[in-house]
């Protein structure tokens, strides 16, 4: 009995053990990866830290590491799960399947593997970067991997690409596939390289974040929509071998550099010219159209309405406001305005700020419910308030100032008030070194250094303007000229009426001769210093260009950026244009285009514009203002710093500066002048250049009468042993 009860118990425990040797086999195979292909699992398998060649899998830290840690030529899930990056390229692979038990995988390496047609990575969560070119794809799927920033699959066979649930996204290449179309909606790119694909359209409007892409050689690609409110990085790539391409809808900020980078790559060789290419910066996208407000601004001169008999002018600002976005436009010549618009409410109005003598009622809200093409006209209409003439009278010039050649200024006149105008102009200079070459319009009258000129009818918000050409004399003539000497210029406006500010009629130019200049360039009128009275008012800029191109120019672009610090940019006011130009101002930057100019070879223009000073701006700090300037498809010209600085003794006559003092001024009797070196000759003329009277002083000193004269402007040409100064008198 004992044998029999102990054989029993024998049995029972070789049983137990057979069990639980089977459960123990079961677990083991249940923890193994199933790794079909060998070339993946012996690359895993030989992975070390000692051989170079078999640097294939890193840590957490970020060290090499061994895979199959107990040597069983196997990969439990356990060693699966150390792995953070792989290193699989140029290993023969033809299938990865097993690489979803790498649950804690950031980067996977495996491009070059020939043989490699599909790949899951789906739901892989913990991904970062997958690089999987020259693999012969035809099946990629990544949805769902939320952290993946980075992927590169380029130089396949994928005909789509899902991007569902890869929300982190910022780095696609796609390149050399022949993939149809794309769905940005789940992504946001900051990058995108998809050339060689068979794309008809592309639409990159809700990728806010880009910063560059390339559409090289895709050779189907029509239609590309990049207007996503951010500046991309144009590079003249992005369109190459792009033969079919006939619309790109870009933000106005980049419209120039697209222009430029389409027009480069239609040079590589393609069949199609940049007139084939609508570039626009009012999309229509899916039967979807841009909306546009366009009108007319007239003035209302007999106060009776606005109708089509009223006058229109240029350079009136009209505003638009959208989401508190404000983008000021200045008006054609015929009055017309426009403006891009999406959905949403828009305000239109008169930014009359600066123009006081004018009211106009606001236009109620414009509303777009859907981006469907729809243009509503909103006409505006200005009538005067109360009688108020104004004549403002600028003077600069586009050229520097060099002796024994030519000089050109540009004498512009404007009606800033609400009454028709007729008057005078005149311009005085010394006439000793500079002989009037030519002028148009032709001068009305001409006296010792001074030329005027007659105008009548001048309307509410028109502008003239008389080019004058001067030329200066040489080291050689006598009086010689030579570098660095200083000359100053006075343009005087006068009108029959009584003017409601004379301050504005009077535009005073100071110019230093030079042995060379820079024609591209921007000039403070005021010159390098300014009173501190003239901290918080305008300061007037000329920006000119030159085409120094061998070939005539189609279109330029100037650039502005003006800085909010130091100027109070709602105040900007256009005042003149040498050529047609559409001035656009938005946020602080003010754009004036200058299409179908075709300058020609040497041919030059130019744009005046005012803009106040903030009356923030301390004695003796400055204010700085520049301009970049693009002749058709070239790089930008910077232009120099007009540096003007707000000095105490910038505007007082005294002898160091001056040298000539006159006062009282405005003056109702005796006028007194001082100068420090001896007075020869003081000369008095009216506003239409007429002499009326000359004395003989010859000392230091003098006093003149004007108590018999009646009020108004005149101008006293006082010479003395320095020179000659022309000062401005105003009679009460």
């Amino acid at each position: 009995m004992f044998y029999v009860k102990n054989a029993k118990i024998q049995l029972m425990m070789k049983q137990k053990l057979l069990i639980i040797l089977l459960f123990v086999a079961v677990v083991a195979n249940a923890q193994i990866v199933n790794i079909p292909d060998t070339n993946f699992k012996n690359k895993l398998v030989a992975a070390n830290v000692n051989t170079p060649n078999a640097y294939t899998a890193q840590d957490a830290n970020g060290d090499y590491m061994v895979v199959d840690v107990n040597a069983d030529g196997e990969i439990q899930e356990s060693e699966a799960q150390a792995v953070y990056r792989l290193r699989l390229h140029n290993a023969n692979i033809a299938d990865l399947t097993g690489i979803q038990s790498f649950t804690n995988l950031t980067h996977l390496l495996a491009s070059n593997n020939g043989g490699l047609t599909s790949l899951d990575l789906s739901n892989m969560t913990s991904l970062l970067e997958v690089y999987t070119e020259y693999c012969g794809l035809t099946s990629l799927d990544v949805t769902g991997c939320s952290s993946l920033e980075r992927l590169e699959c380029g130089v396949n066979q994928l005909t789509s690409l899902d991007l569902t649930g890869v929300s982190s996204l910022e780095f696609l290449t796609c390149f050399n596939n022949e993939l149809t179309s794309l769905d940005f909606s789940p992504v946001n790119l900051t990058y995108f390289y998809a050339g060689d694909n068979l794309f008809t359209e592309i639409d990159l409007s809700t990728q806010t974040n880009l910063l560059g892409f390339s559409l090289y050689n895709c050779s189907n690609l029509t239609t590309v929509y990049v207007k996503n409110g951010t500046v991309q990085e144009f590079n003249g790539e992005e369109f190459g071998e792009c033969g079919s391409l006939s619309y790109v809808c870009v933000d106005e900020e980049e419209y120039q550099e697209a222009y430029t980078s389409i027009s480069s790559a239609i040079e590589w060789g393609t069949d199609i010219t940049i007139e084939d290419v609508t570039i626009t910066t009012t999309c229509s996208q899916t039967g979807e159209e841009g909306n546009e407000i366009t009108g007319t601004v007239r003035f209302d001169m007999d106060s009776n309405g606005c109708d089509a008999t009223d006058l229109t002018q240029s350079f009136v600002k009209v505003t638009s406001t959208h989401d508190n976005n404000v983008t000021t436009i200045f008006t054609q010549p015929n009055g017309y305005y426009s403006f891009s618009t999406e959905t949403g409410d828009y305000d239109v109005a008169l930014d009359l700020s600066d123009a006081p003598y004018f009211t106009s009622v606001a236009p109620s809200t414009i509303n777009f419910a859907a981006l469907d093409g729809t243009v509503v006209t909103q006409d505006l209409c200005i009538t005067p308030d109360g009688i108020h003439p104004d004549l403002e009278v600028v003077v600069a010039t586009n050229w520097g100032m060099s002796p024994g050649f030519d000089a050109i200024y540009y004498i512009v006149y404007r009606n800033n008030g609400n009454q028709m105008l007729d008057g005078d102009i005149s311009f005085s200079f010394d006439d000793t070194v500079l002989q009037h070459v030519s002028a148009s319009p032709a001068y009305d009258n001409a006296s010792t250094g001074s030329l005027s000129w007659n105008f009548s009818d001048l309307e509410p918000f028109e502008t003239r303007q008389i080019v004058l050409t001067l030329h200066v004399n040489s080291p050689t003539d006598t009086p010689a000229v030579n570098i660095d000497e200083e000359f100053t210029f006075t343009a005087l406006g006068t009108t029959s009426q009584t003017d409601a500010d004379l301050d504005n009629n009077e535009s005073t130019f100071t110019q230093i001769t030079t042995g060379s200049f820079d024609p591209n360039n921007i000039v403070c009128l005021q010159g390098d210093t300014a009173s501190p009275d003239d901290i918080g008012e305008y300061l007037h800029y000329t920006i000119n260009f030159e085409n120094i191109g061998t070939g005539a120019a189609q279109f330029v672009v100037v650039t502005d950026e003006i800085d909010a610090t130091e100027y109070d940019v709602n105040s900007l006011q256009v005042l003149n244009s040498s050529h047609a130009v559409n001035a656009i101002l938005e946020n602080n930057t003010v754009t004036f285009r200058f299409d179908d100019i075709d300058l020609a070879p040497d041919a030059q223009g130019n744009v005046t514009f005012k803009i106040k000073s903030l009356n923030t701006i301390a004695v003796g700090e400055s204010v700085m203002n520049d301009a970049s300037i693009v002749f058709d498809f070239n790089e930008a010209i910077e232009t120099n710093e007009a540096v003007t600085t707000f000095e105490a003794t910038a505007n007082v006559k005294d002898f160091t500066k001056n040298k000539v003092a006159v006062y009282p001024n405005p003056v109702k009797d005796i006028v007194s002048i001082t100068s420090n070196s001896m007075i020869k000759t003081v000369s008095i003329y009216d506003v239409q250049g007429r002499l009326l009277n000359t004395v003989t002083v010859n000392d230091v000193t003098t006093q003149l009468n004007f108590s018999d004269k009646p009020e108004g402007i005149y101008l006293t040409k006082i010479t003395t042993n320095n020179g000659t100064t022309i000062e401005k008198v105003i009679k009460n």
